[in-house]
């Protein structure tokens, strides 16, 4: 739901906050009447406080912005998140633009902020800006092969394991493929240092998080993602929790399970740069459950396609705008009042089909511009050796 917007200071972030300072004091931060007495205490109103679902290592990450008083901590967060947009827009900016572009570094920042889902998390104080990163870096640390980088980012992914399953399958399996380890081991030791400073914390905090996790709360709310809709429009009203769970984990099984059977049949090679975009598409779609500020994480995308229409890309124009026309769509439905997440599921999928379109258009460039000189005489004797 869209209300909070209107008290960002009280909105999303307060339950991490809640949460740290819960843990602080000896507490279970995800027993609902201690959440509900803190967040109260902080001026959020209600009978049903705003539970964190994360895995506590996110408390971990967040502790130096939670330590301090809660407004100062919000103004903290804020300008976090807002540094945390910028160097997105750098990284990609430094790694896939022309050094003669990088002056166009504003006019990326300033087309990135017409991607809403990005600002609903800046605004709601969200940690999907946070993901985003994340999932830049891994993308950044796989095409440029830097390992280290990709196994920390990867770590830090699993704040929201199930918008990224397919991701983690991905590189599992490129992993066992090209008998590479180093993401692996480097996101494990990563994970293992951030448990480690929770044990120290509470030595009960994960299994709290187990058990609050497995209750059917979770299954109530109105998801953003594709079973989500499946739950909520098909199935509307319905209190069976077995069905729930069927029909919330179905689809990213079968993806999974597909997906595991395509890379065994076909063993496919890998292309970072066209496949990784893709997938996460696939996985934030299917994923079990998830809200609109988490398609933050396609950002990726987003950057990818500015980028074409930056670098005067095929058809790039045309391709943005039908981008842009998503984003005009979730601005309208959300001033017209559709304020159920469930309605927006269909928006990675948007992307993932754009994101194909633009795949094959510039596939279909590169391949006329190889008949081109071909026909001109051009190439010859390297024939052989061009895989397009």
């Amino acid at each position: 739901m869209f209300e909070d917007i209107l008290h960002p200071a009280l909105s999303d972030f307060v339950q991490y906050w809640a949460a740290w300072n819960i843990v602080k004091s000896g507490g279970n931060p995800y027993d609902i009447p201690t959440m509900l007495s803190m967040q109260n205490s902080l001026g959020r109103l209600g009978d049903y406080p705003l539970m964190m679902y994360n895995p506590p290592w996110l408390l971990t990450l967040l502790s130096p912005i939670l330590s301090f008083d809660f407004s100062y901590s919000v103004a903290i967060f804020l300008a976090f998140n807002v540094l945390l947009i910028i160097l997105q827009a750098k990284i990609l900016s430094s790694a896939y633009l022309e050094k003669l572009d990088q002056k166009k570094l504003p006019i990326v920042l300033l087309l990135m902020l017409t991607f809403p889902p990005l600002l609903v998390a800046l605004y709601l104080g969200q940690v999907s800006i946070i993901l985003s990163l994340a999932c830049i870096a891994v993308y950044w640390g796989l095409t440029k092969h830097h390992y280290p980088i990709t196994g920390v980012s990867l770590s830090i992914l699993t704040i929201k394991p199930q918008l990224f399953f397919l991701l983690f399958l991905l590189i599992l399996w490129w992993s066992v493929q090209n008998k590479n380890y180093k993401i692996l081991i480097v996101a494990s030791l990563f994970l293992a240092g951030l448990l480690c400073f929770l044990l120290l914390q509470s030595t009960t905090l994960l299994f709290q998080w187990v058990d609050f996790v497995r209750s059917e709360t979770l299954m109530k709310y109105a998801s953003g993602t594709f079973p989500g809709f499946l739950s909520f429009v098909i199935f509307p009203g319905s209190h069976s929790l077995g069905l729930l769970y069927g029909i919330t984990f179905l689809p990213s099984l079968l993806v999974s399970v597909g997906f595991l059977l395509y890379c065994i049949i076909k063993q496919p090679s890998i292309n970072w740069e066209t496949m990784y975009p893709s997938i996460l598409c696939i996985s934030i779609f299917t994923a079990p459950y998830g809200w609109f500020f988490d398609f933050t994480a396609l950002i990726l995308v987003y950057v990818l396609l500015i980028f074409d229409l930056i670098g005067g890309k095929r058809r790039a124009r045309l391709i943005f705008g039908i981008s842009l026309l998503v984003s005009i769509m979730c601005v309208v439905l959300i001033i017209l009042g559709v304020r159920d997440y469930h309605y927006y599921f269909i928006v990675p999928l948007l992307y993932f089909l754009i994101f194909q379109y633009r795949n094959w258009e510039a596939r279909k460039g590169l391949a006329d511009s190889y008949q081109r000189y071909r026909s001109n005489g051009l190439i010859k004797r390297y024939e052989q050796y061009l895989i397009f």
